[in-house]
């Protein structure tokens, strides 16, 4: 976790199978799936559902990832006021 005065992120990290470079970019898309997830059970509507939730809280999701090496998901937070 990182916190400054006018922000805080939470970054997860996995070692999985990543997302092929030219898909990255689409991986928030509803139905979305990528290539190399095609033998692996889903839908599409997780990282969507995380997007849209994120937008009504003013939060960002960033999203890095190296086909066979993982991916890392960095969401950031606006901070509270002081008074909050």
């Amino acid at each position: 976790m990182n916190y400054t005065a006018d922000h805080f992120s939470i970054t997860v990290q996995d070692n999985g199978i990543g997302i092929p470079a030219t898909e990255v970019e689409k991986v928030f898309e509803p139905f979305f799936r990528a290539s190399n997830t095609l033998n692996i059970q889903g839908v599409g509507m997780g990282l969507a559902i995380v997007q849209k939730c994120l937008d009504l809280l003013s939060a960002t999701v960033t999203l890095q990832s190296q086909l066979d090496q993982g991916t890392t998901i960095t969401v950031t937070f606006p901070s509270p006021p002081p008074d909050a």
